[in-house]
């Protein structure tokens, strides 16, 4: 997972980062 999201951060590039993240945490959020 960690991987996956070091791709999305690369990919997205810092602008995206700070939204890659705030989804991702409520994905996690939602999950547990």
């Amino acid at each position: 997972m960690q991987n996956l999201l070091a791709d999305v951060d690369l990919t997205m590039g810092l602008a995206g980062e700070r939204s890659v993240r705030a989804l991702t945490k409520s994905i996690l959020m939602e999950s547990q």
